[in-house]
This record gives C-alpha cells, sequence and structure tokens, in this order.
C-alpha cells in the first residue's frame, strides 16, 4: 500500500522528496463494449494514484532529516517535495482512445489541479496510526517535524490540526504519442485520433505532429526531472503538454 511505502522510505532514507505517479490502463475502446467494471479498473489504474500520492505524500516530504550514513545523503532543514503526475492529453480533451482512459485521464489532471489549494493549507486530523504518524514517525523518534518545530513523535493528543504552507508542489505531464514498444494492432482502433496509438502503428499518423515523430519516454523522463528539481521552483498546479506540437 502506498502507507506503507512511505514508512519504508523514511525509515530507510529519512526522507522523501519526489514522488512521480506514472502508471496507466488504456480500456476499452469503445462505449459499446465498456462496462462498469472496465471504468472501474481505468480509474483505479490513472486516478487513484495522484489522489493517494496527494493524501499521503505531503506529511512525509515535511519530514525533516539529518545527515544520514548512506552516500549522497544531505540535511533536510525545511519541508518540500514535489508530486509529478505523468498522465495523457487525453485528460484535457476526448477522443484519444475510449471513454474509460478519457474520463480517468481528466481524473488525474483533476487531482493535480485540486492539489494547488489542498497544498497551500494543509490541514491534518486523526490519530497517530494514520496521517498524522506520518509527519513524526514512531519509529523515528529522532527526526525533525517541521509543522511542529519539535523532535517528538506526533499524536493525536497534542494535535489535533494543523495549518500551515507544505512547500509541496504537483504537477501534470500530458504527453501525447510516445513510442513505449508497445504493439496495438490487436486492439479495436474506433473512436482513436492521432495521439494513440504507440509503437508500430504510429508511422502512419506522424502527419499530425508538428515535430513528424512519436516522443520517447527518455523526453517524458526529461521533463519529470526539470519538475523534480529546483529549476521549477515557481511551478505548481501545471499541465505541460509534451506532444511534440500534435495539439
Amino acid at each position: 500500500s502506498t502507507l506503507t511505502l512511505i514508512d519504508d522510505i523514511l525509515n530507510t532514507w529519512g526522507r522523501l522528496d519526489v514522488w512521480v505517479c506514472s502508471s496507466g490502463l488504456l480500456g476499452p475502446a469503445s462505449i459499446t463494449e465498456t462496462t462498469p467494471s472496465d471504468l472501474q479498473k481505468c480509474w483505479e489504474a490513472n486516478a487513484l494514484g495522484p489522489f493517494f500520492a496527494l493524501k499521503y505524500a505531503p506529511p512525509a516530504m515535511g519530514k525533516l532529516c539529518e545527515k544520514r550514513n548512506y552516500t549522497n545523503s544531505e540535511v533536510k532543514d525545511q519541508g518540500y517535495g514535489s508530486i509529478i503526475v505523468v498522465g495523457s492529453v487525453a485528460g484535457g480533451y476526448g477522443g484519444c482512445w475510449g471513454p474509460c482512459y478519457t474520463m480517468s485521464s481528466h481524473a488525474a489532471l483533476g487531482a493535480v489541479r485540486s492539489g494547488v489549494a489542498v497544498l497551500k493549507a494543509r490541514v491534518l486530523k486523526g490519530d497517530a496510526s494514520h496521517d498524522l504518524r506520518l509527519c513524526c514517525d514512531g519509529k523515528l523518534p529522532t527526526m525533525n517535524c517541521n509543522v511542529l518545530n519539535t523532535r517528538s513523535p506526533l499524536s493525536a493528543q497534542n494535535v489535533m490540526a494543523i495549518s500551515a504552507g507544505t512547500g509541496v508542489r504537483i504537477n501534470h505531464i500530458a504527453p501525447g504519442q510516445i513510442d513505449v514498444g508497445v504493439d496495438l494492432k490487436n486492439f479495436d482502433m474506433r473512436g482513436m485520433t492521432a495521439q494513440l496509438p504507440p509503437a508500430s502503428l504510429q508511422s502512419k499518423e506522424h502527419a499530425n505532429i508538428g515535430l513528424e515523430r512519436a516522443g520517447l519516454p527518455t523526453e517524458i523522463a526529461r521533463v519529470s526531472g526539470f519538475l523534480a528539481s529546483g529549476f521549477s521552483s515557481y511551478i505548481t498546479g501545471a499541465n505541460l503538454v509534451v506532444d511534440g506540437g500534435a495539439s
């Protein structure tokens, strides 16, 4: 689960700075073949990841730490972080694929949009076994908690609500046609536009792309690296379209 993963990260490295959501499921290409179960699967694959990141990553990113004994360890004396959602251009308009993909892609971008207000004033309420434990985990009693400026574990008894800017940014990357090496020749292509599919079927669609080629996964990774770095320190809530000029 997300909480288990965050606990493992904090207990191993003492800090969490960057969280990238990069998963996707296309689902059926036509509405006639789409069932509620198909929509649920796409929702879980494409939209729940950004929701969990927005809900659970910021408190962990606010945890401060001293210099550790692993390579390249640095002191973290101020809460900050970057959440990056790698979605799709399908989050901005329809026709890239079927309704499941389009609806869930819109939801992923919606999580980013809503995240701007959420991260501006983070309010935490609960007990030490849920959200609050991520600020000052009992397993790491010597770690700083920047919210309270204390070095003691956080509990529901001493904190009921915390409201402060988190220093965490959240942004969305909307890739267009990316060659991920997947052959979709056996898929039902009805309703598809020039943004999809990848790999071998892309060669017929390049005329609709400004750069006249499909993008590469490494090119999306570079944009992620930019959003993870300090070069994007004044960017949050953005939707960076990386489609080679197709839109």
